[in-house]
């Protein structure tokens, strides 16, 4: 764990810091305050310095640091930051003093005018490039007491300046990046991780309309990772089965509702009203979630997944439609029942020169039963649908099914999905 902090140049007063119920007392740094209520396990304490900085208010900072049983801070020198130049040379600074995967305790009560914005891009590039994580955030709030001549006539027992955690604004960026995450490319993980954090907690300890507000969160992010583990996996049989708008929409819907909530989630709010339309059109336990997934699928790129996802929702929807007549056939299990589906699907006279074989010259008369009331375009598009798997599923090695590179798969997916979706949609109606 790193303690990173700024030193001012100001004259300051002693005051006693205060967060909730903790209190250092009586002392001029709010970098010592930090140290000693939050950053005392710290392995390491920097304390960026301008000379300016250094030569009015170090020593006394270190001195204060000796007094409260702290160590000294390491001072690290940098620019006043007045130029694009000098900002540079901060932000190189800072970055390369900061050791990979540590955990990082910040205090920005004294950055200069531009370094909160330059302390919130470098947090983000840290994280992507050191895997660091910013464990805590802080400021001292000395100007809470108002201006210097007042304090001083402030007994410093009464002379209590807050300490505010800002964290949760430094994690906009990644709640924003967890719902852009999902919202272009499908993946849930980075989501699921925040929520869980920033909920269980309250879970755990509070009761009412702040535990509630938690739980539905939790339980509705829970089900989206469930939803995006399903697209990536091509499992359309467990995509099929979740009540999409029990579990999330109707979750997501009872956030808005005006009760009192938790700051630190209140970030994520208006964002996931973004994934809530997203989820606007599916429904519960219906296999025609499987065409809206499919949908999707091109618009996360996920092409493969797409197209199989596609394919078995067909011969789901027309498993479930010829249910009956395949038992009465004898087709009892429901595996061998999308066997004969599958291959039905595929079958066309004017191609197969064969004729039926397999599973299909085994029940014949049921094959041209059901042969019969199918669609000439709709098995076309099949077809194509079983064209276009094969190809992706199998790298393009077959020499009659190689991939055109100049077709547009995204395209063709979303067509289809959404054409299977309208054809199945007015069949029921």
């Amino acid at each position: 764990m790193i303690f990173i902090s700024f030193l001012g140049t100001g004259s300051y007063l002693n005051c006693n810091y205060i967060y909730g119920k903790q209190r250092c007392e009586n002392v001029f740094f709010i970098q010592t305050a930090i140290r000693d209520l939050f950053a005392s396990k710290a392995e390491k304490n920097l304390i960026f310095v301008t000379e300016a900085a250094e030569r009015k208010n170090l020593t006394g900072l270190q001195e204060e640091a000796v007094g409260k049983n702290l160590s000294p801070m390491t001072p690290v020198c940098i620019p006043e930051g007045a130029s694009e130049g000098q900002l540079w040379e901060i932000f190189r600074t800072i970055s390369e003093k900061i050791p990979e995967g540590e955990e990082i305790i910040f205090d920005i009560t004294h950055s200069l005018r531009s370094l909160p914005t330059l302390m919130t891009i470098l947090v983000n590039y840290l994280t992507v490039v050191k895997k660091t994580s910013l464990q805590s955030c802080y400021y001292g709030a000395f100007e809470k007491l108002g201006p210097p001549d007042k304090v001083k006539t402030i007994p410093i027992e009464k002379r209590d300046a807050p300490i505010f955690n800002v964290t949760p604004f430094f994690e906009l960026n990644k709640w924003t990046r967890a719902i852009d995450d999902f919202t272009r490319y499908g993946h849930a993980g980075l989501l699921v991780e925040m929520v869980e954090k920033g909920t269980v907690p309250v879970i755990t300890n509070n009761t009412g309309e702040e535990k509630v507000f938690a739980y539905d969160l939790k339980k509705a992010v829970e089900n989206i990772g469930h939803f995006s583990r399903y697209i990536h996996t091509s499992n359309q049989y467990e995509l099929c089965k979740m009540d999409i708008q029990t579990r999330i929409v109707e979750r997501l819907v009872s956030l808005e509702k005006p009760r009192k909530t938790i700051l630190s989630l209140t970030p994520i709010a208006r964002p996931l009203k973004n994934i809530q339309s997203f989820f606007s059109d599916y429904e519960n336990s219906t296999f025609l979630n499987g065409f809206r997934a499919a949908r999707d699928c091109a618009r996360f790129h996920l092409i493969p997944q797409g197209f199989t996802i596609l394919q078995e929702t067909i011969i789901s929807l027309e498993t479930e439609k010829y249910q009956n007549k395949m038992k009465e056939a004898g087709l009892k299990k429901e595996r061998g029942q999308r066997q004969f589906i599958s291959a039905l699907l595929g079958y066309s006279p004017k191609t197969d020169s064969m004729g039926l074989k397999d599973v299909l010259q085994q029940y014949k008369l049921l094959t041209e039963s059901i042969r019969d009331n199918l669609d000439e375009n709709f098995l076309g598009n099949y077809k194509g649908i079983t064209e276009v798997r094969n190809r992706l599923n199998h790298g393009g090695t077959n020499p009659d099914n190689r991939i055109n590179k100049k077709g547009d798969f995204v395209d063709k997916l979303k067509e289809q999905a959404c054409s299977m979706l309208d054809h199945y949609r007015s069949s029921r109606q």
